[in-house]
């Protein structure tokens, strides 16, 4: 019954389970908006949405149209639900390209998002928007009740924890999702009036930390694991069970998300619901209905079908015991053979039970002869490692002595250590090495070489002013003290000179650079270079003697290894080879019982006949009773759904109907088409 009505809700739900493949790629993302905190807004251009959570997306499950204002709903909440603000983000679309668009909202903060159109706020939430031609798009913040509600609880151990006290918990973990439809008109279903709610797909998705959450179950829902994450997908249809008139006790539709898992050091992303009514906007008037009424008709038909061909099988039954109540003679006949096959295959089993000890007595002294060798092997393999660690530590104390320093060197990781010593001896690394320290050493003095430069070229300055004042003032009056006044100071004015200043810069680079050349060409150097480069080849030498001791060192552990494979292989062997003499034993047993049942099956031939007349008469009896089951069973329940058929289709219309007439939260103009849809993002149980 639960199963039948099932099939007939799949008119209501068929765009619920279909939907995801249907819309396009529009993203969330963030931004901060005057007062500093975090609002959400639609990046306009692709005119679909997608909610991004984490590592996967939920769709808006929403077709777009191609004319009209499409109108998307981000609610803020708090990790229990509880709303802390609504942004409404719009895109009024101009396809035909006017220059003025009529619009109607009541939101506040309105804010253009693309473009650069200009609106006009008139009387009861009229706006007059300036579109150039263009899309509109803005947003603003609204006000007022939703329509559709999330509540989040969470348990711990099965007790109600608060969402902030969740934060590092441990234990088995609980984390409800209950959506609530509070959008209700008044409808005519068959002539009455009826409170409805308009209906609403809810998806919540939310992303759990694989580190965080183990044994993951979700009821009302999905699970997909990337290797890092389990990403959770739930549905649920809040009313849907009071539109369409279905008894909960008969077949209940979802209205909430339950997550439950095994937690260490509880944290939670925040989880992301979408709630959308454009999957109930199908009309069905014409030829959908028509269709699904008959897609209802065809499943009741494979139920008749199915006990028809269930009914046909007993009668078939009851046909075959009586053709084989008519064989049983020949049946004795096959029985005498039987008996004489079990005598043939008794000896055989007594000749397999004698060869079989003869194999087991041969794998038991070539398993001890194995035990025996592989009881030195724990001797060859440890002396082996020994002799390796005492080559390693004499190479380490090699190179220490020859000032290389080097980690501790292990059978591991020896040839990485080595080959990066070959590799600091390289002879560029080394020149590379020698000119940076020759440099730094160079640079270190830099003061007093740039010290003895300006002292060599206040020199020159000095005597060249004091030619030109001995050729003003004659070289008689050299020595004056007006005259030692002035060449001092002409002295300091020219050194305090731009030029002079950078001939001392230049001057001073220039030794620089002839002082590091001088010392990277010193015998100090060129024999650094050298040492470095026998040391590099006699380190490379001693890396090539120790991979060989290596080769040898693997090779005996892989010996030792086989022998051990092949002493636990001879042992499984024998295992087998006595198991083999049992079970030979066995069926040499067996085989002379059988010898002996299948004589006596042959004395009890007529009482077989009897039996199997008592079974003709009871496949009569269950064909007999199928048919009842049918008429008073099966025709019944087929009976019930389809008086009950004509109902849901009508409530659905109904419903259907609410859904086209809800497409606008914050406001829309006369005569515009319009889509909406809710997205609510949940804050998470983080550290701050």
């Amino acid at each position: 019954m639960k199963k039948t009505i099932a099939k007939g809700l799949s008119i209501a739900l068929a765009a619920v389970l279909a939907a995801g493949g249907a819309t396009g790629a529009l993203y969330i993302h963030s931004a901060a908006n005057k007062d500093n905190t975090t609002v959400y807004a639609a990046e306009a251009g692709s005119g679909a949405a997608t909610a991004k959570t984490g590592s996967f997306d939920i769709s808006t499950l929403l077709p777009e149209s191609a004319s009209g204002k499409n109108e998307t709903v981000y609610v803020l909440a708090g990790t229990d639900g509880t709303v802390n603000k609504v942004i409404v983000s719009d895109w009024i679309k101009n396809p035909e390209d006017a220059m003025v668009i009529n619009d109607k909202s009541n939101l506040t903060d309105i804010e253009v998002v693309k473009g650069d159109s200009t609106y006009t706020l008139g009387s009861d939430n009229s706006v007059v928007w300036n579109a150039g031609e263009k899309d509109v798009y803005y947003r603003g913040s609204a006000a007022g009740e939703l329509p559709v509600k999330v509540k989040v609880s969470y348990t711990l151990d099965g007790q109600a924890v608060e969402a902030k006290d969740m934060l590092g918990k441990s234990g088995h973990v609980t984390i409800r999702f209950d959506y609530e439809n509070t959008c209700y008109r008044t409808v005519t279903i068959n002539g009455k009036e009826e409170q409805m709610c308009v209906p609403f797909v809810m998806v919540t998705g939310v992303a759990l930390d694989d580190e965080v959450f183990t044994n993951v179950k979700v009821t009302n829902g999905r699970l997909v694991n990337d290797g890092a994450r389990t990403a959770v997908i739930g549905v649920a249809v809040p009313g849907m069970n009071e539109n369409l008139g279905i008894d909960a006790e008969t077949f209940e539709l979802p209205t909430y998300v339950e997550i439950s898992a095994d937690v260490t050091d509880f944290r939670l992303g925040m989880s992301m619901t979408v709630a959308a009514n454009n999957l109930f906007k199908a009309d069905l008037g014409s030829g959908n209905a028509e269709a699904a009424e008959e897609d209802i008709k065809n499943a009741v038909n494979e139920l008749k079908n199915a006990m028809d061909q269930l009914m046909g099988g007993s009668g078939e039954l009851y046909d075959g015991l009586c053709t084989l109540l008519s064989k049983t003679d020949e049946l004795a006949e096959g029985v005498k053979k039987l008996a004489e096959g079990a005598t043939e295959l008794k000896n055989g089993a007594a000749a397999l039970s004698n060869g079989s000890g003869e194999v087991a007595k041969g794998s038991a002294d070539l398993a001890n002869g194995l035990k025996t060798i592989i009881a030195n092997n724990e001797t060859l393999n440890g002396g082996a490692k020994q002799v390796f660690e005492s080559l390693l530590a004499t190479a380490e104390e090699q190179l220490k002595a020859a000032g290389i320093e080097v980690p501790h060197m292990t059978i591991e990781n020896y040839a990485a250590v080595l080959d990066g010593v070959v590799a600091s001896l390289d002879k560029d690394a080394v020149y590379e090495k020698a000119v940076k320290t020759v440099t730094e050493a160079v640079e270190a003095n830099r003061s007093l070489v740039e010290a003895k430069v300006m002292e060599a070229v206040k020199a020159q300055v000095e005597a060249q002013v004091k030619a030109a004042v001995i050729a003003q003032f004659g070289e008689a009056a050299a020595e004056s003290e007006q005259v030692q006044a002035i060449i001092a100071a002409k002295t300091e004015e020219q050194m305090a000179s731009d030029a002079v200043k950078q001939l001392i810069a230049q001057n001073t680079d220039a030794q620089i650079e002839q002082l590091i050349a001088q010392n990277l060409e010193s015998d100090e150097v060129k024999a650094k270079l050298e040492a470095a480069q026998a040391g590099a080849a006699k380190v490379a030498a001693l890396k090539a003697s120790l991979d060989s001791y290596n080769r040898f060192y693997q090779g005996l552990a892989a010996y030792t290894d086989g022998v051990s494979t092949a002493a636990a292989g001879a042992e499984k062997l024998a295992d087998g080879a006595n198991e083999l003499k049992a079970g030979a034993e066995k069926l040499a047993a067996g085989a002379e019982k059988l010898d002996a049942g299948a004589a006596e099956l042959n004395s009890n031939m007529p009482a077989l006949k009897d039996g199997v007349q008592q079974l003709c008469d009871g496949s009569l009896a269950l064909r007999d009773g199928l048919s009842e089951f049918n008429e008073k069973g099966i025709s019944r329940i087929t009976e019930l759904v389809e008086g009950n058929l004509e109902n849901v289709i009508e409530r659905y219309e109904a419903m259907r109907d609410l859904a086209a007439g809800y497409n606008t939260f914050s406001g829309i103009a006369d005569g515009t088409d319009g889509e909406v849809k809710f997205i609510i993002r949940t804050e998470g149980v983080e550290a701050e």
